[in-house]
């Protein structure tokens, strides 16, 4: 009975939700799943020793701890073994996710092998489905609950949209599976068909195409198998022939829809670019990886600048939504091959069970239609809390039918793979979770939009106390430099209020980071992102306090961005602007040229070589970059900027050229 209760609580985990940490809030979900997971290790291990279970392996639950084991080789082998451990608290998705998931895995075989009462998780997953997605219903039109996401897609309780789709379309399949095993009452089909109903439209909702297109391809796979496992041959071959006439159709139709732009190319164009560095970044490193979540290492290294004419945010690549291209540059061919071998063994183990008739026909098309949603919204995006503990919970499901026909390991051998599974869970937890937690107050104070500086000041001296112990160093310096900066630049009304004793606060802390900055670039010397993010710091340190030092730190923080990312042009633009106000205009306007050559079609170092030209007394040549890149759709600059802009174009005769600009920056 308590396996059941704990996979209830594994169920209900996408409800979790704690706004006030980082976006996308998917910390607040690991800290409870880790706790969960080492809880039900125990009980696990108490069950294996008290004689109550045993450990029994299917070539199933070979083939799943198998690809665990690939990912724990390739974390070993890391460029960064430590960050490839723990994750980030953005994502929480680091190997040590993987240890809890296989702990996870077990404690679900040991509940659906329960078969009588089982119907108490279904009845689980079908009240979570309804809540998130009355809360995505929510966010949609109700304006209070609009803080729990970010952009212009709700994302529901799981804080990002592309997040609650993969959870969704999978839920879809899920409860689709429970109606179809009659194992309930008619109230609780008939609920769970309502539960579809609602997930369906909210899925509508969250605008994200892979979950859909994943829940499309589901649908085709259920319909196919569902037809070729039809007893009678004629009516197959006209069943069957109907779904091939169909689904050409629906390609068509997606097709024409394309190419009439009723489809959005921008995103595509942009996955392709991400693709073809992740290329480049496998054959660097082809059989083991880059390290679990190192996709950024090797996109940095192989960064195709022309990804940034998309988005301004498109700088940096640390996804490239494909998560088999993920796992083939993040734990190369033996991770990509171990993962493709485990859906093969699932698929296998589902037929072979439907031959056993313990699955319908209905069942049986059901799951795989499953898989092709996991499979096919994969192929668009990545594996995230949700999808992954749907994935997982469906592996148990299919592994708890073959009892059997699995190994059955000797008392001692269970015994030891308990205690295993347990320590290595309780030290995760601790380090990964636990003592994160205590310092989760201090990080929401230091994000906090309101409170006294003096408050923030003892929580970043929580934080920078903690910051070369933590499991999560980069998040804790990001914490840190927003809380010391975030009043000078997003705030400069509420910095004005600032006492002095706060302003002086402030001035400490900002001395502290100076101090810290040197000690975290030794560990991060390759890292372009981390250099850049140091770099930034740095950067608006020189601009606040004039310190030269902290100019002459973050220049060599630029350089060695640009050295380990040669073709992002980031540091390029920051370093040119730190120049410029070090009164190296000529240089400044070198490395602009520079970035400019990398994308020609990028606006914003045109932009920027621009005002460096006006700074240099070169109005024509300076006219002749700002009209190029207003051309090229360079984001409008704020009043001061453009006040300048206009008042040197006037200063050099050139009324047309001032006219002109006039009525671009009104919008005329």
């Amino acid at each position: 009975m308590h396996h059941r209760f704990f996979a209830l609580l594994l169920i209900i985990s996408p409800l979790v939700i704690w706004t006030n940490l980082p976006y996308p809030y998917s910390f607040p979900r690991w800290i409870y799943l880790a706790t969960l997971c080492t809880l039900w290790a125990v009980i696990i291990t108490y069950d294996v020793w008290r004689k109550k279970v045993s450990l029994f392996f299917s070539t199933l639950d070979y083939a799943f701890f198998a690809f665990i084991t690939i990912l724990g080789i390739a974390t070993i082998h890391s460029v960064d073994p430590w960050s490839s451990l723990w994750g980030s608290m953005e994502r929480g998705f680091g190997f040590a996710l993987w240890p809890e998931l296989a702990i996870a895995y077990i404690g679900l075989k040991l509940a659906f092998e329960e078969k009588k009462s089982n119907y108490i998780l279904w009845r689980g997953l079908i009240c979570t489905v309804i809540i998130a997605s009355l809360w995505g219903v929510a966010q949609k039109f109700i304006p209070a609950f609009s803080q729990t996401f970010s952009g212009s897609r709700i994302g529901g309780t799981l804080g990002n949209a592309i997040f609650f789709g993969s959870y969704l379309s999978l839920a879809i399949g899920g409860l689709s599976y429970f109606i179809s095993s009659k194992i309930d009452t008619k109230f609780w089909r008939m609920t769970a068909s309502a539960a579809i109903v609602l997930a369906f439209i909210v899925l509508l909702l969250t605008q994200t195409r892979g979950p859909l297109l994943g829940l499309l391809a589901g649908v085709c796979v259920f319909l196919f198998t569902y037809a070729l496992t039809i007893p009678d041959v004629k009516k197959r071959i006209y069943v069957s022939t109907a779904l091939i006439g169909a689904t050409t159709v629906t390609l068509l139709f997606g097709i024409w829809l394309f190419q009439h732009n009723y489809i959005s190319t921008t995103t595509a164009t942009t996955r392709f670019i991400n693709w073809k560095m992740a290329a480049q970044g496998f054959l660097d490193k082809p059989v083991l990886g880059w390290g679990v979540g190192q996709y950024a290492r090797a996109a940095d290294k192989h960064f195709d600048s022309t990804l940034s004419e998309f988005s301004i945010d498109e700088t940096h690549a640390d996804k490239p939504h494909n998560y088999f291209i993920e796992l083939a540059v993040t734990s190369g061919a033996l991770g990509l091959l171990s993962y493709f071998f485990l859906i093969v063994v699932t698929i296998y183990c589902t037929v072979e069970i439907y031959h056993r008739h313990e699955f319908s026909r209905v069942q049986l098309s059901l799951l795989l239609g499953i898989f092709a949603t996991s499979f096919t919204q994969n192929l668009t995006a990545f594996e995230t809390h949700g999808s992954i503990i749907r994935f997982v919970f469906t592996l148990a499901l299919i592994a708890s039918h073959q009892k059997k026909y699995s190994y059955r390991f000797a008392p001692f051998l269970s015994k030891f793979i308990s205690i295993f599974l347990l320590c290595a869970s309780v030290i995760i937890s601790f380090f990964g979770a636990w003592i994160p937690t205590a310092h989760a107050t201090a990080l929401e104070t230091v994000f906090a939009t309101s409170g006294s500086y003096s408050e923030q000041h003892h929580a970043i001296q929580e934080l920078t106390a903690q910051l070369f112990s933590t499991a999560y160093t980069p998040d804790y310096f990001t914490a840190i430099s927003y809380a010391v900066l975030k009043n000078y630049w997003q705030q400069p009304t509420v910095y004005a209020q600032l006492s002095d004793d706060e302003k002086k606060m402030q001035r400490d802390d900002m001395t502290q980071l100076m101090h810290v900055i040197p000690q975290l670039e030794n560990t991060y010397q390759t890292n372009a992102t981390w250099n850049l993010l140091l770099g930034n710091t740095a950067y608006q340190i020189f601009v606040i306090t004039h310190d030269r030092e902290a100019g002459n730190i973050a220049e060599k923080l630029y350089i060695q961005a640009h050295l380990s990312a040669p073709n992002r042009q980031e540091a390029l633009i920051q370093l040119a602007q730190l120049l410029l106000i070090k009164n190296e205009t000529n240089r400044a306007i070198e490395l602009l040229t520079e970035a400019i050559n990398l994308d020609l079609q990028y606006p914003t170092p045109t932009w920027n070589r621009g005002l460096a030209l006006f700074i240099a007394h070169k109005p024509q040549e300076a006219w002749s970059d700002i009209s190029h890149a207003i051309s090229l759709d360079v984001q409008k600059p704020n009043e001061q900027i453009a006040q300048y802009i206009y008042t040197q174009l006037l200063n050099a005769k050139m009324e047309t050229e001032a006219a002109d600009f006039e009525r671009y920056f009104d919008g005329t």
